[in-house]
């Protein structure tokens, strides 16, 4: 695995994104490439992101892919994130997010405890189907208003973009089988901790990749007016 480092960054990026395709021990081709992670940007997130959702290979692959590099994104991206303008509109769905990630957080103690105790008369207390509405919404929001818009400003991410809106409707699957085991008289303890378990660590990367690529790049270039104009012509 050969590379210069006087090569340009989108070069080596693209470099790095295919190997790390195409190599199943990703952690030496991590290591090869540590300069250029540990600085990246949203913008170069999401350049990597999407070069991803054009190659060859399956879906489940490149979701895995994705999730996998997310983790490996996480701390440079939060180390160099800064807080969007206190009257930018992504401020509240960043809100919206971080109410999810401490509900999900809430939650996760309990569910573990049901599994350890195979006591299901624990979740008779949890609103699923609260829960379940809200978070269709916020993916619906995402799917009809942001993405759209997004894709308006950015087009050449587009790809990336489908891929999530595609992602959405697995996490959906998953918060249907969950509520479905709360309302069932006999608990497959095996099949709800495995839920759980999936729907957990795919829905924090998802919040991640919106927190700290998605978010932050609406703020560089999505102004406010484009986004209340936006919606006026939907509501005109």
């Amino acid at each position: 695995m050969m590379f210069h480092s006087d090569q340009p960054t989108n070069f080596r990026l693209l470099k790095f994104c295919s190997d790390f395709m195409f190599n199943a021990k990703t952690a030496a081709v991590v290591h090869a490439y540590k300069t250029e992670l540990e600085s990246i940007s949203p913008i170069e997130a999401i350049k990597v992101f999407t070069w991803m959702a054009q190659s060859d290979y399956d879906i489940q692959t490149i979701s895995n892919k994705i999730d996998k590099l997310t983790s490996i994104f996480f701390n440079p991206l939060r180390s160099n994130y800064s807080q969007p303008h206190i009257d930018h509109f992504v401020n509240s769905y960043l809100h919206e997010n971080q109410v999810l990630l401490s509900r999900m957080r809430e939650m996760r103690p309990l569910f573990v405890k049901v599994v350890k105790s195979h006591d299901a008369s624990m979740l008779s207390g949890v609103r699923f189907s609260e829960a379940l509405q809200s978070h269709v919404n916020h993916f619906r929001f995402l799917e009809t208003c942001i993405f759209p818009l997004f894709d308006k400003v950015l087009p050449q991410y587009g790809a990336y973009l489908r891929l999530e809106s595609m992602f959405h409707n697995g996490f959906k699957q998953l918060l249907r089988e969950l509520e479905y085991f709360s309302v069932n008289n006999y608990l497959d303890y095996e099949g709800f901790n495995r839920t759980v378990g999936r729907l957990y660590f795919r829905l924090t990367l998802r919040l991640y990749r919106e927190n700290f690529i998605l978010f932050p790049l609406c703020c560089q270039f999505i102004h406010n007016r484009f986004f209340d104009l936006e919606f006026a012509n939907e509501h005109s």
